[in-house]
């Protein structure tokens, strides 16, 4: 059986998707409302040489204790309900850019931190049709592929006073694969939350690998969220070296950004001795 349509049509496929969930620039990639801040937008550009559409939507996570954002169908506390955005699709031409608006509707809640996220997932294109010769193949090894890429960001509703704090716990370095020069080292990391509000920053790892010698950047981790969803949070820094030498300090900072700019929030120093 030729199955040279099949196949063209298949790496076509995916060759468009691929180019829309990397053509597509989000800024910013995390916002937060309060009720001094009834408005807030998302611009959206297409950075592409194509015409791509994204149907956007609310989604509803939980971050769980190893980092990883699990669909959450019973969210206590969601900004969705709070928030009204428009538009709801869109569709870009090529470095063309959109906003998508958002407005904090007055809602009775208790203070806390409330969070969705919002969903833009890239819709199918059109693929071409067969040609006369192609048709009957591809009839023959035609089959149903229905793959959605989407980008989610958090969208938070701040109501009075809050607190955020972190502590960082035992850290544990993987090192690399041994004669495997591409295999780098990284490190996980416990992150203890307290307090109400989530918090963002940069994770910076340095070390120092003998007495006297200068400080080196070794890792680091940006738009690193800690949610209050989980007491703990366990996160993975990959590092630029394949290995950690014995007796080097190693100095790890969390530091805020956004509206925690310039806050530190937990440092740790230590000697790697495994």
């Amino acid at each position: 059986m030729n199955f040279k349509y099949f196949l063209q049509t298949l790496a076509l496929f995916f060759f468009i998707f691929n180019q829309a969930h990397a053509s597509l620039l989000i800024s910013p990639i995390r916002l937060v409302m309060t009720e001094q801040d009834h408005t807030g937008e998302i611009t959206l550009v297409n950075t592409s040489n194509t015409t791509n559409s994204y149907k956007i939507e609310w989604i509803e996570y939980h971050q769980d204790e190893h980092d990883r954002y699990v669909i959450d169908k019973d969210n206590k506390s969601p900004s969705s309900r709070m928030l009204s955005y428009s538009p709801r699709q869109v569709t870009l031409e090529p470095k063309q850019s959109q906003k998508v608006r958002l407005r904090y509707r007055a809602s009775r809640v208790e203070d806390g931190e409330y969070r969705s996220h919002l969903r833009m997932t890239a819709l199918a294109q059109k693929l071409p049709s067969p040609t006369a010769d192609e048709a009957p193949v591809a009839e023959k090894s035609s089959m149903s592929i229905k793959v959605q890429l989407s980008f989610d960001l958090p969208i938070i509703v701040r109501k009075g006073a809050g607190d955020a704090s972190i502590e960082l716990g035992d850290v544990l370095v993987v090192p690399g694969i041994k004669g495997n020069s591409r295999s780098m080292a990284k490190m996980k990391i416990p992150f203890h939350h307290s307090g109400s509000f989530s918090t963002t920053g940069s994770l910076i790892v340095l070390m120092q690998n003998k007495p006297g010698a200068a400080l080196e950047r070794i890792g680091i981790l940006n738009n690193l969220n800690v949610f209050p969803d989980s007491s703990t949070v366990m996160k993975t820094v990959p590092l630029n070296i394949s290995h950690i030498p014995l007796g080097a300090a190693i100095k790890i900072s969390y530091e805020g950004r956004k509206e925690y700019k310039e806050h530190l929030f937990a440092e740790k120093v230590f000697q790697y001795n495994p």
